[in-house]
């Protein structure tokens, strides 16, 4: 491809000039070039810059996010380190966003093992550790919740101590753990207190106790929509490259409605049941309208996460990932 013989700054004016037609701007080819700029930091300047619209632009990639090498994202994230988890951590988002938890996986592991394993790296090395059980939470059907839970716990401890302005708003030990919660309650489960302790809901839910299974349903009900309100709040803007976790939620707001309607035929109270039915048919069909809104009329907001405006850009809905992922980047 004759771009790829451009140097750094040609590419970085061919690429922010042109407005590119979706099929070419969602193409694989167009992700690596964005990726080169993302990894660039003349480019990506980090430190100096202080904006994301590389990033944001390989994200907007949406399909041609699927075909970008393991090997490559992972380089991205391994010369961040050890002084920068969290931009390290986005090149692992990159791969998450696109179908690929388990890719995800593998970079922030990897990204992990590339931190000294020093006092003074402590909590670097824990960050990583957390994402990386988020990310197996995805990448596996029978996964650990419990594993997710310990990581969460132990950045749990030492969170106060990151600065405020550095957290990503996605990714902390609540909204982590928030996701182990929607991972059990989605696999048949009730999620336990010490999980729900680390969600701080704790003092609104119980945990499942007793054997009445309208009782139960209902429990699991509330679980999936505290849950989801929990991660609905870390920072989520209108636009195209969050739409897969929008997406989630309202079908887990479809789904505690379908609990409710269980719950109520289980008690064999017919008017609650055909109350929770038409309920969930009609939530169902706004959030599909919302969906399909929300796909045609991308946002150009802010960024949550760093206060700088999204560049205007043709390009569309990024592919659908993983069911629980929204960590470093609210656009």
């Amino acid at each position: 491809m004759l771009a790829d013989r451009l140097d750094r700054y040609a590419l970085q004016e061919l690429l922010r000039r042109r407005l590119w037609e979706d099929p070419i701007a969602t193409s694989p080819e167009l992700a690596r070039l964005w990726l080169r700029q993302a990894r660039d930091p003349a480019i990506n300047d980090r430190l100096n810059a202080g904006d994301d619209d590389e990033l944001v632009a390989l994200l907007g990639c949406g399909p041609g996010l699927a075909a970008l090498p393991v090997d490559e994202l992972t380089a991205a994230a391994v010369d961040l380190l050890p002084g920068s988890p969290y931009a390290a951590a986005e090149f692992a988002e990159v791969a998450w966003r696109g179908g690929r938890p388990d890719d995800a996986h593998t970079i922030l592991r990897a990204a992990r093992q590339a931190i000294p394993d020093q006092p003074v790296y402590r909590r670097h090395r824990d960050l990583l550790e957390l994402w990386a059980q988020a990310a197996a939470l995805d990448a596996a059907a029978a996964a650990d919740v419990a594993a997710a839970r310990d990581a969460a716990r132990v950045v749990a401890d030492d969170w106060a101590a990151e600065p405020a302005r550095s957290r990503p708003a996605g990714a902390g030990p609540e909204q982590v753990a928030a996701r182990a919660v929607l991972r059990a309650v989605l696999s048949g489960r009730t999620a336990d207190a010490p999980l729900l302790d680390l969600t701080g809901l704790a003092g609104d839910l119980a945990p499942g106790t007793g054997e009445d299974p309208a009782a139960r349903q209902r429990l699991r009900a509330d679980q999936l929509v505290a849950a989801s309100d929990r991660i609905r709040s870390g920072a989520l803007a209108r636009t195209p490259t969050g739409a897969y976790l929008r997406a989630l939620l309202d079908g887990c707001d479809v789904a505690a409605r379908l609990l409710r309607l269980q719950a109520a035929i289980l008690d064999a109270d017919i008017p609650d049941a055909d109350a929770q039915r038409a309920t969930a048919h009609g939530r169902a069909a706004a959030h599909h309208d919302a969906s399909r809104c929300a796909q045609t009329t991308p946002s150009q907001g802010p960024c949550c996460c760093c206060s700088t405006a999204r560049p205007a850009s043709r390009t569309a809905t990024p592919l659908t990932g993983s069911p629980t992922w929204h960590c470093f980047r609210s656009r």
